[in-house]
């Protein structure tokens, strides 16, 4: 029975730390533009102007 004590307060102490930081994470603005970082990748300049002939050539092999 000893063990139910335990294991309760330590629920009810993990699910309080779980809460603020989600209360936390989502006042501080991190949840604000998911979207935005997600798709930065297929919007970067692929462009290979500034490489040299050397790296030009060994990078379209």
């Amino acid at each position: 029975m000893k063990i139910y004590l335990i294991l309760g307060s330590l629920t009810i102490v993990f699910i309080g730390f779980i809460s603020f930081f989600l209360y936390w994470a989502v006042f501080k603005g991190q949840y604000d533009d998911i979207d935005e970082k997600g798709d930065s990748i297929l919007y970067d300049d692929d462009s290979t102007s500034h490489l040299n002939g050397d790296q030009h050539k060994i990078s379209h092999r």
